[in-house]
Formats: C-alpha cells, sequence, structure tokens
C-alpha cells in the first residue's frame, strides 16, 4: 500500500508501477529527476502524490486510470510532460501544471494529457475537475481548454502574452478568470460560451479582440475593455450563433485606453445602464451609441471635438447632457429621439450642430444655442 523511493533511485523507470492496483501512497525522493513512460499505470487507488521539483520529465501515460488521484501538482523544475499522462483520472478535482504541452516552447490544449485521438469531442471531459492552476508558459494555445464545462476555476500566469483562438470555448461553469496585464491579443471565440462568466476585465495592453471573442456570454453584465468601435465593436466582439446582443445581461462597461469611440461602437444594446469613457476621447464615432435606450447617463470628457451622425439616436433613458467648450460639432441626429432628456448645455466653441440633431427631444425645457454656432 505504501512505498518510500530510496535517496539512490534517480529515474523511476517505464511501467515501474504498473497495475499495483493496491498502492495508495508513494513518498518520491529529491533526488529523483525523471518519471518514464506508464510509471504508474493503472494504480486505481493511488490518492496522492508529491512530485519532487528535482524531477525534469514525466513520460508518455505516466498517470493513466489512477482513477482515484484527486489532486496533482507538476512543478516548475518539469520542462517534458508526455501525452495521454492523465487519461482516466476521473477523481481529479484540481490540477497545476507548468505550461499548456509537451515541453514550455510546444502548445497543446488539455487534450494533448487526457486524450489519445485529440478530437475535441466531451469523451475525455472530466467531470470532477474544478480547479486548473497554469503557472507558466507565454500563451494559452487555441482550444487549449475546449469544451472543458466541469471546470470553475482557472488561473493563468502573468507571463501570459496571447490568449489563442477558442481557448476556453465552451468553459460554461468558469464563473471567473484573471486577464493578466501582459495579454496583448485575445484570440477570436477565447472566451465563446462561457456562459457563467458575470464580469470581464480586459487589460490595457491588449491591442486586438478578435471576432465574438465573448460570443455566448450572456450573463456577463460588468466589461471593462481598452478599446471599443469600428472594426471592434460590441456587437462584434459578442457576435455569437446562439446569441444576439438584445438578448445580452450586459449592464456596465468601462472603456479605459482609447481616443475615440468608434461607429457602431454601442450599437443596439439596449440594455446598457452606465457606460465610463476615459478622458482620452476626442471623438465620438456615428450610432457609438444609437439604440442604448436604457442608458440613463454618460459623462462627455472634456476632450471629445466631435459627436457623429445619429451617435445618441434613441437613447431614451438619458434625461441629462453637458457638452463641453471643446465640442465643435454635433452630427446629423446625433440626439435625435432622446425622449428622456430635459436638459442640455451646450458649449461655447460649437460652430456647428447637424441636421435634426435634437429633433423628436419632446421632454427639453431649456437649451441655449451659444453664439458661436455657425450652421
Amino acid at each position: 500500500k505504501n512505498i518510500n523511493i530510496p535517496n539512490g533511485i534517480t529515474i523511476l523507470e517505464t511501467g515501474l508501477f504498473d497495475d499495483c492496483v493496491s498502492l495508495e501512497t508513494i513518498l518520491l525522493s529529491n533526488n529523483i529527476t525523471s518519471i518514464e513512460s506508464y510509471v504508474f499505470s493503472s494504480c486505481t487507488k493511488l490518492k496522492e502524490i508529491i512530485i519532487p521539483d528535482s524531477v525534469t520529465s514525466i513520460g508518455n501515460n505516466a498517470f493513466q486510470y489512477c482513477s482515484s488521484l484527486k489532486s496533482l501538482t507538476i512543478p516548475d523544475s518539469v520542462k517534458s510532460i508526455g501525452e495521454e499522462t492523465f487519461i482516466g483520472c476521473t477523481s481529479l478535482t484540481s490540477l497545476t501544471l507548468p505550461f499548456m504541452g509537451s515541453s514550455p516552447s510546444s502548445y497543446k490544449g488539455m487534450a494533448y494529457f487526457f486524450e489519445s485521438d485529440w478530437s475535441y469531442n466531451d469523451d475525455y471531459i472530466l467531470e470532477n475537475l474544478k480547479s486548473v492552476i497554469i503557472t507558466g508558459g507565454t500563451k494559452i494555445p487555441a482550444k487549449a481548454f475546449y469544451g472543458w464545462h466541469s471546470i470553475t476555476s482557472i488561473i493563468i500566469p502573468d507571463t501570459v502574452t496571447s490568449i489563442d483562438e477558442s481557448a476556453f470555448d465552451g468553459c460554461s461553469s468558469l464563473t471567473s478568470i484573471k486577464i493578466p496585464e501582459k495579454v496583448r491579443s485575445i484570440g477570436d471565440y477565447a472566451f465563446y460560451n462561457c456562459s457563467s462568466l458575470s464580469n470581464m476585465i480586459i487589460p490595457n495592453n491588449v491591442t486586438k479582440i478578435g471576432e465574438g471573442a465573448l460570443g455566448g456570454c450572456a450573463n456577463i453584465e460588468y466589461l471593462t475593455l481598452p478599446f471599443i468601435g469600428d472594426d471592434t465593436t460590441l456587437d462584434y466582439i459578442f457576435s455569437s450563433k446562439s446569441y444576439y446582443s438584445a438578448e445580452l445581461k450586459l449592464k456596465h462597461v468601462i472603456v479605459t485606453n482609447t481616443e475615440r469611440i468608434g461607429d457602431y461602437a454601442f450599437n443596439g444594446f439596449s440594455e446598457l445602464k452606465s457606460i465610463i469613457v476615459p478622458e482620452s476621447i476626442t471623438s465620438i464615432g456615428d450610432y457609438a451609441f444609437y439604440g442604448c435606450s436604457g442608458l440613463s447617463s454618460i459623462l462627455i470628457p472634456n476632450g471629445v471635438i466631435n459627436i457623429g451622425d445619429y451617435a445618441f439616436y434613441g437613447c431614451q433613458g438619458l434625461e441629462k447632457v453637458e457638452i463641453s467648450d471643446n465640442v465643435t460639432s454635433i452630427g446629423d441626429y446625433a440626439f435625435s429621439d432622446c425622449t428622456g432628456l430635459t436638459n442640455i448645455s451646450l458649449g461655447n466653441s460649437i460652430t456647428t450642430i447637424g441636421l435634426s440633431a435634437f429633433s423628436n427631444c419632446c421632454n427639453i425645457e431649456n437649451v441655449v444655442i451659444p453664439d458661436s454656432v455657425i450652421t
């Protein structure tokens, strides 16, 4: 049942404890450098094992069918991990890995560790696995956690700079995830159908957010992101075959690091209640907040110079708008159909107010047109 490995042994050779069905615990010495293939294969009663920091390699199928093993930590000293290492470890609830794949520079998904054909079907998914910690590597590869609907918590290291296509696609039980500050790109459908997420913070260093990156994340209510608009609108980020923007619960958005709210940025997101934009903003694009009927307030930064056509069209929840002295132009229909608007303050630098800019704003009680207006 219990084995202590003596200090003189440095390598656990292939199949050493294969099919030792009565083995429950084993103590490995700090001199061991290699755990070869099939060493603990089918040790069905093995409940616990601590892998020492001296180990640098783990072979193929090393822990396969250790069906009583509940937790396993692969130390950072390990530089090589064989395929199908954990296949059949059905009781595993938590797993710590130094990287995703066979080596720190060879990136693969969870399927590499848990199935033989890497077909990304559901057959290899462990229903009991809830927590995964990755301690190293610079990226989360494509389809890294594809389909792992059982996992509720994933911790990724601060060293990661990219999250690739469909990395967390289908992680429907994932309730939270922290994206490291060094991440610069998030691939297409990276968090697709992570339907239990309610909050997402995308850090300032991110310069690319892929199509459908948050597709199917219907329960996100709070979103922080560095930029929005033009090619990367909210509809683009949330695009999905299963959901449309009207079905989302997104209520609060913070934009942290951009000079422009682009065209169509928030177009059609009627459930939005509040949006905070950075002081660095200089322009608000055409149709930027078109149809955001639930939007009750927005502070237009002092640096804004232009407000585009239809920018706030149909924002019926807006009651008050203050436009700073730096704004020079307000586009056509910019605030049209803002039926809840009762008060608007126009800055002294406005030269152009577009066609029907305030049409059907039937509840405005008072507005003063500054002398600077030409057209």
